[in-house]
């Protein structure tokens, strides 16, 4: 147990809560609000496009292209050109 190891009480229980001691406040913390910051992060992709969009398009839809992919930075554009 990390308690053991270090030599110290991180985490204060009782049988109705738990609650970081000063040590674990300093130690924990950090990790915690790591953890959140990561999640948030995560969860900001979640409703975003992703990917490569392939399309075999003229440069005229190039505009409007541009400023999905300006908008939308983990998208990708591949182009195939038709003959025809």
């Amino acid at each position: 147990m990390l308690e053991q190891r270090l030599g110290v009480r991180l985490i204060s229980h009782t049988t109705r809560s738990l609650s970081l001691t000063d040590a674990g406040e300093r130690m924990l913390r950090p990790a915690f609000n790591h953890i959140d910051s990561e999640i948030a992060a995560v969860s900001a992709l979640r409703d975003k496009p992703t990917g490569t969009f392939r399309h075999a398009a003229r440069t005229a839809l190039w505009p409007v292209v541009s400023k999905f992919l300006i908008k939308y930075q983990m998208a990708r554009w591949s182009s195939a050109s038709t003959k025809g």
